[in-house]
């Protein structure tokens, strides 16, 4: 689904296809033949004569033979290369957009686990403190069990960063705010 989201409103890949409109555009005009134009003059008569001196042409371009025909194939040729360039990019968007995803699925677990080793260090710290306090443990063991805690709790901020990271980057291939 996420692909198919990607596909749809991911807006480099919309552009690229617009590109093609232009290119199919391009063929169409390719096969036309060129307007003629037609001019028309009107001026006052020379000196002492009266009147009006009047002019009129019709102009139109000859194409050399097999012109028209190479226009059509090399615009025709252009339609292909951007369909074929906007399909690289599609199958390219398509992978991005799985492997976002897998990172964000390994962000998200990794942030569980990390949350799930911090309420353990939390429960452990607590039982050292007890320990302390019947005389079993040492301050030491508390500061040890408190810096592990500490370090747990800065590698859970660092993963959600991470995960924030690869939420924005996947929204960006989904063409996603």
């Amino acid at each position: 689904e996420l692909v198919a989201v990607a596909l749809t409103l991911n807006p480099d890949l919309r552009a690229r296809r617009l590109e093609a409109g232009e290119a199919r555009a391009l063929l169409i005009t390719a096969g036309l033949w060129p307007n003629p134009e037609l001019g028309f003059e009107a001026r006052p008569g020379l000196s002492a004569g009266l009147g009006t001196a009047m002019e009129g042409d019709l102009l139109f371009e000859l194409l050399r033979p097999g012109e028209r025909t190479a226009r059509r194939e090399a615009a025709g040729a252009r339609v292909e290369e951007v369909l074929a360039e906007i399909s690289a990019e599609e199958w390219e968007v398509a992978a991005r957009t799985r492997i976002q995803r897998v990172a964000v699925l390994a962000s998200e677990q990794s942030l569980s686990l990390l949350r799930q080793e911090a309420a353990l260090r939390e429960r452990a710290l607590a039982l050292v403190r007890r320990m302390r306090e019947v005389g079993e443990g040492t301050e030491l063991d508390v500061s040890t069990a408190e810096l592990d805690l500490a370090e747990v709790r800065r590698d859970q901020r660092r993963a959600e960063t991470e995960l924030e990271t690869v939420r924005r980057e996947l929204n960006r291939l989904l063409g996603l705010p």
